[in-house]
Order: C-alpha cells, then sequence, then structure tokens
C-alpha cells in the first residue's frame, strides 16, 4: 500500500517517463511506456539482487535524454545495472 501511494507521488511530483514497478518477482510498467526489454531486465536484476519492493522511474535531464532513478529499497549498485541496462 505504502509502495502505491509512494509511486502516485512520484507520478504527480516528478513528472516521469514512465514508472516501474518491482513486487513479487515481476516488473511492470504502471505509467507512461518503456521498451518491454527494459521491463524483462528490471525483473531479472531484480531478481539477481533480490529486490522485494520498489520502483524505477525516468525523467528527461537537461539535454533531453533520459535518466533512470529508484526508489530507496533499490541499492545504488542495482541501480547502476538498471542504468547500464537502458543505455545498453
Amino acid at each position: 500500500m505504502l509502495l502505491n501511494i509512494r509511486i502516485f507521488f512520484c507520478r504527480i511530483f516528478q513528472r516521469p517517463l514512465f514508472i516501474i514497478k518491482i513486487e513479487n518477482k515481476s516488473a511492470v510498467c504502471v505509467a507512461g511506456k518503456a521498451r518491454s526489454s527494459f521491463i524483462q531486465d528490471c525483473r531479472d536484476v531484480a531478481l539477481l539482487n533480490q529486490v522485494q519492493t520498489g520502483f524505477v522511474y525516468a525523467q528527461q535531464n537537461a539535454t533531453g535524454k533520459p535518466v533512470v532513478f529508484g526508489s530507496r529499497e533499490i541499492s545504488r549498485e542495482t541501480l547502476q545495472q538498471l542504468r547500464n541496462c537502458w543505455n545498453a
């Protein structure tokens, strides 16, 4: 429930390009559009790093290039793996 509330506020205040929710060993795009291969990569990386819950979102930087961020449940190392998958 708390995760859904945090996703709601992220949607309103961050205005992301997409939000991918990670929960119960699955990854689902709950807002915006993300490549299906990236959603699958999110699921795989979450399983490898034993992420139970959390969310990943992207925002455009000043040059217009999307940058991937994550919730606090996702470690820096795991988030870097996800960024590498996004840029691949």
